[in-house]
C-alpha cells in the first residue's frame, strides 16, 4: 500500500487536471456584444481578401475606369474569375475587351490560372472589392 500522501497528491493532480479539462469542453455562453460582430465581420473580410485579393488587384489594373465602377468581383474558383456588371452596355463592352486583349492582360497579371471571365448580370456597380 503507497504512503497517504502520495495518493492525495495523484488524487490532486486528477482532479486539477478534471477541472482544466471540464474548462476546455464545457458549453460557452454565445457572446452577443458588438465585439463579437465587428471580429467576425473582420474575419470573413480578411478571408475574402486573400481568396480574391490578387484577382482584385489584377481586375483594377487592366479595366478602364469607366467600366471599373460598373463592375464587381464576386468569386475566382477553378480558374474562373465571376465578374458582376451593371447594365447591358457595361457587359457588352467587357465581353468585347475580353474577346480582345483584356484577358491575356489578366492572365499576366495573376499568378494563379486563369481560363475564363464569367460575366453576370447581377452586379450594382460600385467598388470592385
Amino acid at each position: 500500500m503507497a504512503p497517504p500522501d502520495t495518493t492525495d497528491s495523484a488524487l490532486a493532480r486528477a482532479t486539477t487536471a478534471l477541472a482544466r479539462l471540464r474548462r476546455f469542453r464545457g458549453r460557452r455562453e454565445p457572446d452577443l456584444g458588438i465585439a463579437s460582430i465587428v471580429d467576425r465581420i473582420r474575419t470573413e473580410a480578411d478571408r475574402t481578401e486573400r481568396r480574391l485579393g490578387a484577382a482584385i488587384d489584377a481586375w483594377v489594373a487592366c479595366v478602364p475606369e469607366p467600366l471599373l465602377r460598373r463592375t464587381r468581383v464576386t468569386g475566382y474558383s477553378a480558374g474562373v474569375l465571376t465578374v458582376a456588371v451593371e447594365g447591358a452596355a457595361a457587359r457588352f463592352e467587357l465581353d468585347r475587351r475580353l474577346r480582345g486583349d483584356l484577358l491575356g492582360h489578366l492572365r499576366s497579371r495573376l499568378r494563379t490560372p486563369l481560363t475564363r471571365v464569367r460575366l453576370t448580370g447581377d452586379g450594382a456597380g460600385g467598388s470592385p472589392r
